[in-house]
């Protein structure tokens, strides 16, 4: 396997790879890959601790995105592209309740908030690659780098039914810092 930093010529089997990895309960898998790609090229160009992953054959099996601004990007995709995700809540509507559920609590709670300000935000390993240790890697990689840059605290939100991604992040040594509504927070010290 070999492991690089991602850049804009990946953005598209990013895209692609995140449909194949996440299930349709994740909204961003309902977006066309034209839009999918804007989304990507927004969170890539807004943090710095992008990787991907590829086998032998140059065929991407993983990537893995995180830095300090990744709700940012996530906000600058939604104002820019607005037109294209509403389309994507009317052809999906059970998403609308979600969404109005996360906007009442961002208008009228006060959620907690983690400690960690640096944040592993996506991790997605092609399921049909069998267990090479595409995500192992990518994470070490990205820890590798964050120490060389002086960071030893980062963290990460994961659906509290994603018992995968669960066993996989506490088994590389992640502690719960709370819980929010279907979703677990947790830190990392490196």
């Amino acid at each position: 396997m070999k492991i690089r930093k991602a850049d804009k010529s990946d953005i598209e089997q990013i895209s692609r790879m995140h449909q194949k990895v996440f299930d349709s309960s994740y909204f961003s898998v309902h977006y066309p890959i034209k839009l999918l790609c804007k989304y990507f090229e927004s969170l890539l160009s807004s943090n710095e601790y992008n990787y991907v992953v590829f086998d032998e054959n140059q065929q991407l099996l993983g990537f893995l995105i995180g830095g300090y601004q990744t709700q940012k990007a996530v906000d600058d995709f939604m104002s820019k592209n607005l037109a294209g995700v509403l389309f994507c809540i009317l052809r999906n509507p059970r998403f609308i309740i979600s969404g109005i559920g996360k906007l009442y609590r961002r208008v009228f709670t006060r959620e907690q908030e983690s400690k960690a300000r640096l944040r592993l935000f996506l991790i997605g390993v092609d399921p049909t690659s069998g267990k090479k240790g595409a995500g192992s890697l990518l994470l070490s990689e990205f820890e590798k780098n964050l120490v060389n840059d002086g960071v030893n605290l980062y963290g990460l939100y994961v659906r509290v039914n994603n018992n995968n991604a669960i066993i996989f992040y506490e088994r590389r040594g992640f502690q719960i810092e709370f819980k929010r509504g279907d979703l677990k927070c947790y830190i990392k010290n490196i």
